[in-house]
């Protein structure tokens, strides 16, 4: 009979990996998601999605006019690892609002910035090893 490993430990490593898994499948979603917050920027939305796919990146879009909060429902949907925002305040700037889906977290910065940005796979925290984890374990307060 197997033995098995219990405990937070093992558990942490089990879903990690699985994580690990899940990211290195091909079809693990999109990697940009690309909001029109009104028709005014859409003609420019098009463009962008054409040149993040130039660059490889798995970009996708609303083509609905709906909402822009649901065409942030839709990049969840998606499985987005980012959206990019555009209005007409960042079009008339050369930027747009690039917000990482998984930390909520948002930047501005111009299309050529973003297109780096999402080529970096490495922008998630790395997963934490077993003596890391056995260290956090020890010094909760729980």
């Amino acid at each position: 009979m197997r033995r098995v490993r219990r405990g937070v430990v093992p558990t942490v490593l089990a879903l990690q990996k699985q994580k690990t898994a899940e990211a290195l499948q091909p079809d693990a979603g999109a990697d940009a998601y690309l909001i029109a917050v009104n028709d005014e920027v859409r003609p420019e939305i098009f463009r962008m999605a054409e040149k993040l796919r130039a660059a490889g990146i798995r970009a996708e879009m609303d083509y609905e006019r709906r909402s822009l909060k649901a065409q942030m429902r839709s990049a969840n949907k998606f499985r987005a690892r980012y959206a990019l925002v555009v209005g007409p305040d960042e079009l008339a700037a050369g930027k747009l609002k690039l917000k990482n889906m998984s930390m909520r977290e948002e930047a501005i910065m111009s299309l050529d910035e973003a297109v780096k940005k999402i080529q970096n796979k490495e922008t998630l925290m790395p997963p934490l090893s077993e003596a890391e984890i056995k260290r956090v374990i020890k010094d909760s307060p729980l």
